[in-house]
This record gives structure tokens, C-alpha cells and sequence, in this order.
């Protein structure tokens, strides 16, 4: 799928014949209760997935970096994404699960009110920039309020927080309450397909995997940035410099100010890129004690514990369904 930013709107050309790392689209990816879904469905679904994302931003403030991430991070979690769908919406028919066309009207005049401020004229119009079509948008809205009841059905309703709870809660995730945090950050970047040929994703995966083993044994990270990465970091040592939560892409960022100080990321998968991260020194960055974020914490082990059973409910759906899987 390729993403032009022009005048400042984004537009959307048709998904190709063919990934950007080489993937043909006209194969099997996967085989669900006897269903096929082949590679471009899977690719067909990220494609509708960020245009539907895109049509809910701010446009002042989406760039093309930003969508092009947000397809990354769609991408990696496609087919078991478009799998789990398939299992839920699959659940909700076998319950008799349906909506009225009259309630998806009120959430379309709702969303053109919110987002567009009552201009049906402009809603159109950005449904055609991003490539969708009503029906589409309106499938989608329909397909999320089934995939949501469910959801609501299989997760706890009355979560009781214990002290023990915010204990480990704010352990685990004090870093995301800290103030302005800085972090002087290395980061190596191997090409998964090298400009001059030279390897694959594959042997440059076994690559970076060797290089992160070296540096466990304690080899210099900046030696190994200097000698092997791809990046314009690399003469430097990896040295991306000492940066804030604003300067690399989300997954990046989350990753990079999760990690301890002088210990290397595991491998990361960003795009055309496998990457490692090591932090030198963290600046600054003092979270406040618990007890003055008391709430906060409670929503997020209520998320927590929401989230697993969720998944614990969704994974019951795996097991008993025949899944076959090509990729």
C-alpha cells in the first residue's frame, strides 16, 4: 500500500500485487474453520484498518511518518488480528447478534457531528480521500459494536483493586507517570533486505541475533553500532543523542524508555529495519509516590485485568476452532 501526502490530505493508492519485503499477495495465509483467508486479504484488512484510522485523526497533525508507523504496527499483528475477527464475528452470528440500521445512522450523525461538525459534505469527501466507501465505514462500525458487546460479555464487571494490586502496578509501570523523562539512547539498525544485496530478512535477523549475543557477553554496543549498523547513527557509535518521548515512533519509544540502563532491547521488528536499543544514562524523569496517583493506577489494573481475560476468552475461541496457518 503506498500513502501520498498531497496538499495536505492523504490519499491512498490500491494495495499492491506485492509487499514492500517481497511477499507475493496471491497465497494462503491462513485457513480458519475451512475458511481461506489468503495474503491479501490480510493486507486488504491493514489497508482499510489505517485508512479508518486516518479518517479519525487530527489532519492538521498526522504526518507522513506517523501513518506509515501506524501501518507498521497494523501489519505486524494482521493475520492474527483478521484471524480473532473472523472467531469473534463468527461467535456473534451463532448468538443471533444483529444491529439496526437505525442505530448505525445515530453513530454515523454522531461522528459527523464530533469529527466533522455536522458537515456531511466533508465527511464524503474524506471518505473518498481515504479510498473507503460508505458501505465500508458503516460494515466496519457495525462488525466493532458486535467484536465490543462481546468483549463486554466476557470481561469482568465489578474489579475489586487491592493494596497488593497497586503495589505492583506501580512497580511494573511507574516509568509512564514520570516527568518529562529523558534518555541518552544507542541503537543499532540492521536492513532486513541490504541496498547492496547482500543478504535476506532472514540472515539478517540470525545477524543482529549474534550481535545482541556479543553484547550480552559484554562486547562495546557502540562498537558493534559503528561496525554493523545501517543507519546514520552508526559512525557515532549508534548515538541517536539524549532524547524525549516526542523524537522516535511509538513502539520505539515505549521500548527505548521501558528499558534499564546499560542493558540491551530484545530485537525489534520496525519495518524494513531489525533493531537493538541501549540506554546509557536516564535524565531527569522522578515519578510521583503512589498514593498521589492512586486513581490512575486503579484504572490501569482494572485495564490490566480487563485485558487478560479478554484474552483468555479469545483464546478459548482459538483452541476450539481448525486453524491452519501458511506464513
Amino acid at each position: 500500500m503506498t500513502i501520498l501526502l498531497l496538499a495536505g490530505a492523504f490519499y491512498f493508492t490500491q494495495p499492491p500485487m506485492a509487499r514492500a519485503d517481497g511477499k507475493k499477495l496471491n497465497g494462503m495465509a491462513a485457513i480458519v474453520n475451512g475458511e481461506v483467508i489468503t495474503l491479501a486479504e490480510v493486507e486488504g484488512s491493514v489497508y482499510n484498518q489505517v485508512r479508518i484510522w486516518v479518517l479519525e485523526q487530527d489532519q492538521s497533525t498526522l504526518t507522513q511518518a506517523k501513518v506509515e508507523a501506524k501501518m507498521e504496527e497494523f501489519r505486524k499483528q494482521g493475520l492474527q488480528d483478521l484471524i480473532d475477527r473472523k472467531l469473534i464475528l463468527a461467535k456473534a452470528k451463532e448468538l443471533g447478534m444483529s444491529i439496526r440500521e437505525s442505530h448505525l445512522d445515530q453513530m454515523q450523525a454522531s461522528f459527523i457531528n464530533e469529527r466533522f461538525k455536522g458537515n456531511d459534505k466533508k465527511f464524503y469527501e474524506e471518505l473518498q480521500k481515504a479510498g473507503l466507501t460508505i458501505k465500508t465505514w458503516r460494515d466496519n462500525q457495525r462488525e466493532q459494536i458486535m467484536i465490543q458487546a462481546l468483549r463486554n460479555q466476557n470481561v469482568p464487571k465489578d474489579i475489586i483493586v487491592t493494596p497488593n494490586d497497586i503495589s505492583d502496578i506501580y512497580k511494573r509501570r511507574k516509568r509512564e507517570f514520570e516527568t518529562d523523562p529523558k534518555i541518552k539512547l544507542r541503537m543499532i539498525s540492521i536492513a532486513k533486505v541490504p541496498t547492496d544485496g547482500s543478504g535476506n530478512p532472514e540472515s539478517q535477523k540470525k545477524l543482529i541475533t549474534e550481535l545482541r549475543q556479543q553484547i550480552i557477553k559484554g562486547a562495546d554496543f557502540a562498537t558493534m553500532a559503528t561496525t554493523h549498523s545501517n543507519d546514520s547513527f552508526a559512525a557515532a557509535g549508534g548515538d541517536v543523542g539524549t532524547i524525549d518521548r516526542n523524537v522516535l515512533n511509538p513502539t520505539l519509544t515505549s521500548i527505548a524508555f521501558s528499558l534499564e540502563p546499560r542493558k540491551v532491547s530484545e530485537i525489534i521488528d520496525d519495518g524494513p529495519f531489525y533493531r537493538l536499543m541501549f540506554v546509557d544514562a536516564r535524565i531527569g524523569g522522578n515519578a510521583p509516590p503512589p498514593e498521589k496517583i492512586r486513581d490512575e493506577l486503579e484504572k490501569l489494573v482494572i485495564q490490566e485485568q480487563k485485558k487478560g481475560a479478554y484474552e483468555r476468552w479469545v483464546e478459548t475461541l482459538r483452541h476450539s476452532a481448525n486453524i491452519r496457518l501458511f506464513q
